[in-house]
């Protein structure tokens, strides 16, 4: 289905491993909302280049994480599995959608660098910006300065995003941010688009899916 002209942004969420299919439905939302609040339109889908966990149980879960394991390690050399699912499924959803952000978590921010390399080499799709929310630190030289990283704050944070030392280059922009103190570990890594309510140290009230797309929408400003 091609995409209409009238949007000025689209943005594309790109999961990584373990997840399911409604993990990006409160940020897509909120996004829309954002962007309406302003008079702006955005499109946004989201994409599954390792699969869902929809439907399985448990053995097959665990089955079917090794394997996206060793997808998203392939993807870490040339994106030749999620970064080509990735660019394949852009090429047909998009088409004059506006300004292209692609927001990557875990191994899906992997996915997104390579998939944007691809995009520049064979179409004329241009990405106007690449977001890695606790992914592996993979990020190609050529890309570095369309590439920003969000990773949580604390004396742990995150853990994936010490998985591998950088590829090639920083990225132009690179925040922490401080997270609900009740996740830690690899909670802390699938909750960043988290519901919850926590209180700021200024006893502000917010959630993690607020803290993760308020910075989004910053660097999209800051890059516009």
């Amino acid at each position: 289905m091609k995409v209409s002209t009238s949007y000025d942004y689209t943005f594309v969420f790109i999961a990584g491993i373990q997840s399911w299919s409604y993990f990006f439905e409160g940020a897509q939302q909120h996004a829309i909302q954002h962007f309406s609040s302003r008079g702006q339109t955005v499109q946004t889908y989201s994409l599954f280049p390792y699969g869902v966990m929809d439907g399985m149980d448990l053995p097959a879960r665990k089955k079917a994480l090794w394997k996206q394991i060793a997808q998203v390690r392939k993807d870490y050399r040339n994106g030749s599995f999620g970064g080509a699912y990735v660019a394949n499924e852009i090429k047909k959803r998009y088409q004059n959608g506006g300004k292209l952000v692609l927001i990557g978590h875990s191994g899906g921010g992997v996915a997104a660098v390579w998939a944007a390399i691809r995009l520049l080499e064979e179409t004329q799709i241009e990405v106007e910006l690449i977001v890695q929310i606790g992914s592996p630190k993979i990020i190609p030289k050529r890309l570095s300065h369309k590439t920003a990283v969000l990773k949580a704050a604390g004396k742990w944070g995150d853990p994936i995003t010490y998985t591998k030392p950088w590829s090639f280059r920083s990225p132009f922009l690179q925040v922490k941010i401080p997270y609900d103190p009740k996740l830690r570990g690899m909670r802390l890594h699938a909750g960043y688009f988290n519901t919850n309510r926590w209180s700021l140290p200024s006893q502000n009230v917010t959630t993690n899916l607020d803290e993760t797309m308020c910075q989004i929408y910053k660097w999209v400003e800051r890059t516009s």
